[in-house]
């Protein structure tokens, strides 16, 4: 998994595909962003990634690439 493949899935989520998402983009700044797409975001990094993380999870990180490590860390957290 790479940042770009990550920013891929997470556009994903939104109901209107956001016109830009960047590793620095503040997701829940962009139009569309809502609890419906928290829950998606959830759904979506639990079914690709393998990840659980929680509604607590997603406010502790404020961009995509922010999100993306915390990812990655818990993928190595779990390979231990």
């Amino acid at each position: 998994m790479n940042l770009d493949q990550f920013i891929g899935n997470f556009k994903s989520v939104y109901d209107k595909e956001p016109a830009v998402l960047e590793g620095t983009s503040q997701f829940r700044n962009i139009d569309g962003w809502d609890s419906m797409t928290e829950l998606a975001l959830i759904a979506m990094l639990d079914d690709e990634y393998n990840v659980n993380l929680d509604v607590k999870d997603l406010t502790a990180v404020n961009t995509v690439e922010e999100l993306y490590q915390r990812v990655l860390q818990e993928k190595q957290t779990m390979a231990k």
